[in-house]
């Protein structure tokens, strides 16, 4: 027990719960949470009414809040029974604190941040744009992901307080993540999802995706006699899909194994008396990872598409291994240059627009009022539109000259 734990009304929090056998000790993650609290932080018993108080009292209520000033930690509410299987099974990062109702079996999952995040108007700082970025795409992962009721990142939102283990169950992992850490955790397919969701000519729905990104059930794939020979079934196309996303290879081995595990402690006792030991989940992983390194340029044709630029198919070509990943990267240049084209043509319209309206209003005509009516950045005016700056300049000058 820590100085901290001994002193004052810190010390009666330390005692163990009432049932010997949901006892917890305390560790480093969780005197990080008592000292992250604010020095007045909202407190409640029942969340119907909060208060206001000083950290000695509000520790002892149920419930604090725990993000003030600054964002400290990333909190998901779970509310459904035998929440923390859903963060093993989607193999996302092991929660910092998890705060579980020895009642309800409802919890509170806290990835706790390394860097903490500005998240008040009246704070001196303000995060950068792409932290507010990446914070608002967790969001929607994690939330999806863990069917999570609400993400809990205001600072007067209340919290399950995990000092208080004689009513939560209270687990930790001694661990600090930053915010691409969390990114990367997510599976690329979800990735994807959102990108296409966000595209309003895709017409696809994240229900039909989320249930294409599964893969193939470990039923539809066990092979009654072999508890490996199951476990391989089942990741190969796991695999597969991997490097149909883009996966680079040295991510594989790391991601199949997860799934392994996963697959060896959820599945395969359904369906076996015995699971498989990790070296021999090892091997079933390096084999797997070996093969599809191997015939990536195989795999990843079949999920080439010829869209828009009509490129011929390379599916049955007589082209070796590395004519076809020249050609594919050839392909992807085209198309970023033909992307780049068509922003340039629909910026250019845009601007414009907004310059006929500002004369056939009478408006007085410059750089920044142009940007404003149009939506496009003022530098990119600037840098890309000299004509324009030309007929702004020219209309402005004084008419005596």
């Amino acid at each position: 027990m820590t100085e901290k734990r001994q002193n004052g009304s810190y010390a009666n929090l330390a005692q163990p719960a009432q049932d010997p056998e949901a006892s917890y000790v305390w560790g480093p993650a969780t005197d990080r949470f008592l000292y992250n609290l604010p020095e007045k932080p909202w407190c409640s018993s029942d969340k119907r009414l909060k208060y206001h108080a000083i950290k000695d009292i509000a520790m002892q209520y149920i419930y604090v809040s725990t993000n003030f000033p600054l964002m400290k930690y990333f909190i998901f509410d779970l509310d459904y029974q035998d929440s923390m299987r859903a963060v093993i099974y989607k193999g996302l990062p092991p929660p910092t604190l998890t705060a579980v109702s020895r009642d309800s079996g409802h919890s509170h999952v806290f990835y706790e941040l390394k860097k903490p995040m500005p998240n008040t108007k009246s704070s001196n700082t303000r995060a950068s744009k792409e932290s507010i970025s990446l914070l608002k795409d967790l969001k929607w992962y994690y939330k999806e992901l863990l069917n999570a009721d609400r993400c809990i990142t205001s600072p007067n939102q209340l919290v399950k307080n995990c000092l208080r283990d004689d009513f939560w169950h209270v687990s930790e992992w001694d661990e600090k993540y930053s915010l691409r850490d969390l990114v990367d955790a997510v599976p690329y397919a979800l990735k994807q999802a959102k990108i296409s969701i966000a595209n309003e000519n895709s017409g696809m729905q994240l229900f039909d995706f989320l249930h294409d990104y599964k893969e193939r059930s470990f039923e539809e794939t066990l092979v009654p006699y072999s508890r490996n020979c199951s476990l391989f079934e089942n990741t190969r196309f796991y695999a597969y899909n991997l490097v149909a996303e883009g996966v680079p290879n040295e991510d594989l081995f790391r991601m199949v194994l997860r799934h392994l595990e996963i697959k060896n402690m959820f599945d395969i006792p359904k369906h076996f008396p015995v699971t498989v030991s990790i070296p021999e989940l090892r091997g079933i992983a390096k084999s797997i990872t070996k093969y599809v390194i191997e015939n990536r340029s195989k795999i990843e044709m079949k999920s080439v598409n010829t869209g828009a630029m009509k490129f011929p198919s390379l599916k049955g070509t007589s082209m070796t291994k590395e004519a076809i990943k020249k050609e594919i990267a050839n392909r992807r240049i085209l198309s970023a240059d033909r992307t780049n084209q068509i922003r340039r043509v629909n910026t250019r319209q845009k601007i414009i627009e907004a310059t006929e309206l500002h004369i056939k209003e009478n408006l007085k005509l410059t750089v920044q009022s142009i940007a404003n009516v149009s939506g496009v950045n003022r530098q990119n005016i600037y840098r890309n539109h000299n004509d324009l700056i030309r007929l702004i300049k020219q209309l402005n000058k004084p008419q005596n000259e």
